[in-house]
């Protein structure tokens, strides 16, 4: 299952169109606690707004399969939001999705989870107990095995296969990424077929706990109340079992193939830096440079469109094109690399890095939201709030770095990540089977 936001492109303009330059508007303080179990609480309560976010973030994805049982983690994501637990009966994805008609979120990275909801305020003692029962007593049965394997095949059929652009991006991502070996983003159909109902009942019990888990809740209520419910209802779950990630494994195989007039989608994918490096602050700037370009053009079908999620995905920036009519898939692959040169090789603009620490502010904390935005969508906030914590994202340090980038530190940039062979292309051609 994935993220109810359907691009990359679309959250950065959502983003950007509800960014301000003003300052936030008073609110209780943002305090951050630890349970005794290990469970790390951060409340962040607002003197205003309807709508209330809870995020649960764990230190468990996909790296983390044990070698043979890529998928498992995804599965235990799936199970996570359907199964029964508490008073709550076992459920389908479709009425998960209509009780939080706002927005949700559950979505398994290289290496977290993320369970996101949000309810209305009155809804905030009911919602709280029923999260920490997924959290400490799902009930995990046959049956919901039964229906979500299926579930899960037709959705890596489309991310590598049917759905051709999407499928691109993700086996270039791959390549540029490579998971451990034998395994893959969103599981191998395969070794997910043959989990055992014990096999996915284990790995949560053992792991989707306190001591592996932050919980983030904004909105409007009062931090003592904030405080009590979290303790009393998640204070009581047993600490659970840290579990290491697996190394990355080879590089799998993607050889271009000819599209000639049958037409497809070729796709490239960098690796990202990590976000304490000295290339994190001029990655962010060219990122953003990418997605406004696309989106000030619109996406046509010869436009190279990028996707980058610095929060959800932010081990790869990928950019997708169309194979266009009598255009071979490498000639594809290099219209990418000189729309990527082109617009790297922009000067450098004066408040560029600062515009950058607004438009990313909402997820990177790189700048103040008003308080009157923050409650009109308090999700994208509350995640950022989880995630920073779980990179390890000092938003002031990322922050100050942006403002002092300068084009000594872009062409830096361009030659250490972006430099010849750095980046991983592969192609779906319209009428090639999947790998």
């Amino acid at each position: 299952m994935r993220t109810f936001c359907p691009s990359t492109a679309f959250l950065f303009l959502v983003l950007v169109a509800g960014a301000g330059d003003g300052a936030a508007a008073p609110s209780s303080p943002q305090t951050t606690t630890t349970l005794e179990n290990g469970l790390e609480v951060t409340l962040h309560p607002l003197s205003t707004g309807e709508k209330i976010a809870l995020v649960i973030v764990y230190d468990l994805g996909e790296d983390h399969d044990p070698e043979g049982k890529s998928g498992l983690a995804h599965l235990v994501e799936h199970c996570y939001v359907t199964s029964a637990a508490g008073q709550a009966k076992q459920r389908t994805a479709e009425a998960f999705m209509a009780r939080y008609p706002q927005a949700w979120n559950a979505q398994t990275g290289a290496r977290y989870t993320v369970i996101a909801l949000l309810f209305p305020k009155e809804k905030l003692e009911s919602e709280i107990e029923e999260a920490a029962a997924r959290m400490g007593a799902l009930e995990i049965t046959q049956a919901d095995l039964d229906r979500e394997v299926p579930r899960m095949r037709l959705e890596l059929a489309s991310m590598f296969d049917s759905v051709s652009p999407l499928a691109a991006a993700n086996r270039a991502a791959e390549r540029a990424r490579p998971s451990p070996a034998g395994a893959r983003k969103g599981g191998v159909i395969a070794q997910i077929e043959t989990l055992t109902l014990a096999d996915v009942q284990a790995w949560h019990g053992k792991h989707y706990k306190p001591a592996n888990a932050r919980l983030v809740l904004l909105g409007p209520f009062e931090a003592e109340q904030g405080e009590a419910l979290v303790a009393q209802h998640f204070g009581p779950i047993a600490k659970g079992e840290a579990v290491t990630p697996r190394a990355a494994g080879p590089t799998p195989e993607a050889p271009l193939q000819e599209a000639g007039r049958r037409g497809g989608w070729v796709a490239k994918a960098w690796r990202a830096p990590a976000c304490d490096g000295q290339d994190y602050a001029p990655f962010l700037i060219l990122a953003r440079r990418l997605m406004m370009r696309a989106m000030r053009r619109g996406a046509t079908a010869d436009e190279p469109m990028p996707q980058f999620a610095p929060l959800d995905r932010p081990e790869v920036l990928t950019i997708t094109t169309r194979i266009l009519p009598d255009e071979s898939s490498a000639e594809a692959a290099a219209r990418i690399d000189a729309w990527l040169d082109d617009l790297s090789g922009e000067p450098l603009g004066t408040r560029e890095g600062r515009v950058t620490a607004r438009d990313f502010g909402w997820l990177l904390g790189t700048t103040e939201i008003p308080q009157a935005n923050v409650a009109r969508n308090p999700y994208p906030v509350a995640f950022g709030i989880a995630r920073r914590a779980q990179l390890g994202l000092d938003p002031e340090v990322l922050a100050a770095a942006l403002a002092s980038v300068d084009r000594a530190a872009f062409d830096a940039l361009k030659k250490r990540v972006f430099g010849e062979g750095r980046g991983a292309t592969a192609a779906v051609v319209h009428g090639q089977g999947g790998r």
